[in-house]
């Protein structure tokens, strides 16, 4: 019989409570951090209840060999409002002119609890990226499969507020969201639990999905009237691109006098590769008008934002 609703080769992953070690595993459960107890408490105290109530899904990750318990994860629906401004409208009743607050909204899956189990690690000290392989391997692929069923833009989690924990999700792919917008978000739906935890996301893209990247593109020395040579050719191509629905956003990059240094693009493509072969036959490129060019991939939650 094959173990688990998902496995690897080196692990499986069932719902909390389908097999009978289950509730005897998780009392045996160990946090290495005493700073992550609020997670150990959730499983061995609160997990099956809200199991039971439809509240939380909880997954127990198992070795495939021994059926040690390796880690678990929690997971909930929930909705994200994004971009907040007020806007000024004229009451229907009495006709003054009154202040309302609206933002975007973005449904997503959050991931409520994530922990490894101390007692395997310590079992297994070769055992490296234990966190990473369960993400990659079952809480992606659980929420993906969902995500054919139901609409959903966002993954996200509420860190605590460590740096190394902050930076750990941030390999796994996760994000901040800059200020204003962060502390705006953490007003709004900041949980109980933790009033000191970070906001983190990522977006949840369809397999044929374009990547984003921004490109900071440095005039060279004396690049200016080659600039305007090729201003043109430059433009029409941006156009195009434009019209075939890479652009994002684009504009001259000025210096502290006000010059004009370079130009800064954020741009989707189907492939680094895509974005290279642009680059390459980019007139500004051609032209030695750009010298110094950098280009990081980038994860764009917010368009139009408010100025």
């Amino acid at each position: 019989m094959l173990k688990g609703i998902l496995r690897t080769d080196l692990f499986f992953c069932n719902h909390l409570g389908v097999m009978e070690e289950d509730e005897k595993d998780i009392m045996n459960f160990t946090i290495r951090n005493t700073r992550g107890m609020g997670l150990l408490n959730y499983i061995q105290k609160v997990a099956f209840a809200d199991e039971d109530n439809g509240v939380m899904r909880t997954y127990i990750v198992r070795d495939i060999r021994t059926s040690e318990l390796v880690g678990y994860f929690s997971l909930k629906t929930g909705l994200i409002s994004l971009n907040e401004r007020t806007i000024e409208v004229n009451d229907k009743n009495s006709g003054i002119s009154i202040q309302k607050t609206l933002f975007d909204t973005l449904p997503g899956v959050e991931l409520a609890n994530f922990a490894i189990n101390d007692t395997y690690i310590r079992r297994h000290p070769d055992m490296k990226g234990v966190g990473f392989v369960i993400f990659e391997s079952f809480i992606l692929p659980i929420i993906r499969k969902t995500s054919e069923h139901v609409g959903l833009k966002i993954l996200y989690l509420f860190s605590l507020p460590y740096d190394e924990l902050i930076e750990r999700y941030k390999q796994y792919g996760f994000s901040r969201l800059e200020n204003p917008y962060e502390d705006e978000l953490h007003r709004r739906l900041k949980p109980q639990y933790d009033q000191s935890c970070k906001f983190m996301y990522q977006i949840l893209y369809k397999e044929n999905k374009k990547m984003q990247f921004v490109i900071n593109a440095y005039d060279g020395k004396d690049a200016y009237e080659r600039r305007m040579s090729v201003r043109a050719q430059h433009l029409e191509n941006m156009a195009k691109l434009n019209e075939a629905g890479h652009v994002i956003c684009a504009g001259g990059m000025t210096g502290s006098e006000g010059k004009l240094i370079g130009s800064v693009l954020i741009m989707n493509f189907d492939s680094r590769e895509q974005l290279d072969d642009y680059l390459a036959n980019e007139p500004y490129v051609k032209a030695n008008v750009w010298e110094n060019i950098t280009v990081e991939p980038i994860n764009v939650v917010i368009a139009n934002a408010k100025k």
